[in-house]
């Protein structure tokens, strides 16, 4: 089983949210991140996912960690007497639950699976054309490996059915999340983008939400062609509140 779920959090309060989370396991969990906004959009991020965790499993949602590569992970009882890549490898066994956070602009994006390891990933298009030109660069060889298997915007047959649930934050006094609609993805052509600037970003996607299932970040880069052989995707194009155009993508061994 796959959830995901989108958050628009346009207009929320850091301020706001970082008070009512003050005693909380979450806020506690990121006393490391020192900026205000990313502390805060962090906690949303948590709180969705443990909405999005309810919907899997009636049991309490484990703590959260981090591989050394940055890959999210829930954690296990007794695992802070393990080493970190002790960890990773036997949450799969133990929680058989991974999950993959996106965040770009106004929408955050989470996926739980508890089937296989999964990637998502969702991005608008970079303010400067020299962030474009950067990630462009990035591409170059992933479009080369791939032989342009993502030209297109892709429907993979074989990833199974799954819903982009949209939620929102109904009362900021008690950050309380409730589910509001489902995401219908789009075509490029429904979207105000140009064909190459659509293209851009769903190649772009494709490549983040494939090394997010890996695990390994960017030093996956090399491993294109086998993650492409093993990897189910499907992407596509959705808006926000404000009519901002993003690519969405996600990617898994397996999906059911």
């Amino acid at each position: 089983m796959i959830k995901i779920g989108i958050l628009d959090i346009k207009n929320t309060d850091e301020e706001i949210i970082l008070s009512l989370a003050e005693n909380s396991a979450e806020l506690s969990a990121l006393s490391n991140v020192k900026n205000k906004k990313r502390r805060a959009e962090s906690i949303i991020a948590r709180l969705l996912i443990k909405k999005l965790y309810s919907e899997i499993s009636k049991n309490e949602m484990p703590k959260i960690e981090y591989s050394e590569k940055g890959k999210p992970f829930f954690t296990y009882a007794d695992a802070e007497k393990e080493d970190i890549t002790t960890r990773v490898k036997k949450n799969a066994k133990i929680n058989n639950c991974f999950l993959s956070i996106s965040h770009d602009s106004n929408l955050i994006a989470a996926a739980i699976s508890d089937t296989s390891p999964i990637g998502i990933d969702l991005q608008s298009m970079p303010q400067s054309l020299h962030s474009k030109e950067k990630i462009e660069e990035r591409l170059t060889s992933f479009v080369r490996d791939s032989d342009y298997y993502f030209s297109r915007a892709g429907v993979d047959e074989d990833i199974g059915e799954f819903e982009i649930i949209r939620y929102e934050i109904s009362c900021i006094d008690t950050l309380v999340i409730k589910r509001v609609g489902c995401v219908t993805l789009l075509e490029s052509e429904e979207t105000s983008l140009s064909s190459e600037d659509a293209e851009f970003l769903f190649l772009w996607t494709n490549l983040e939400a494939l090394l997010k299932m890996s695990g390994d970040g960017f030093f996956g880069i090399g491993r294109i062609r086998e993650l492409l052989s093993i990897a189910h995707i499907r992407g596509g194009f959705l808006t926000d509140k404000c009519g901002q155009n993003y690519s969405f993508t996600i990617a898994a061994e397996a999906l059911g």
